[in-house]
């Protein structure tokens, strides 16, 4: 038997006992890479913290919806009174621009121009002088 593992051989149970413990360890090395971290309290704090300032700018540009947005995804990272407060303000002033963004754009199409009809041929005759008959 020693012999035959110095030449390469092995015997059929000690192959079989062998692969089957190397299978078990790339399954599990498979399962944990496949496992996704989730991000720990202080990262969720950071994130909601880029919404918060994202959101206070767009508040400033009067981009009341997008602002709502981030607010509520600060919200839901992060929950606290201070977000809670934003949605609360931000949600009347975003459905009130919206409601005046759908109106505006009505107000605001042009009507269609009338397409300019064509003279008719003895028209442009007439208006030709009649000095050629």
């Amino acid at each position: 038997m020693v012999l035959s593992l110095l030449v390469g051989g092995a015997p059929e149970h000690l192959s079989a006992s062998s692969s089957s413990a190397i299978q078990k360890k790339q399954t599990r090395s498979k399962k944990s890479s496949s496992k996704k971290k989730a991000p720990n309290a202080s990262a969720k704090k950071a994130q909601a913290k880029k919404y918060i300032d994202r959101g206070k700018q767009r508040i400033k540009q009067k981009n009341y919806a997008g602002a709502l947005n981030d607010f509520q995804k600060a919200h839901k990272l992060a929950p606290s009174k201070s977000t809670q407060n934003y949605i609360k303000k931000l949600t009347p002033l975003a459905k009130k621009t919206a409601s005046a963004k759908s109106s505006g754009s009505a107000k605001k199409k042009p009507a269609p121009a009338p397409k300019a009809k064509p003279q008719s041929p003895y028209k442009l005759s007439d208006s030709g002088g009649g000095e050629a008959r």
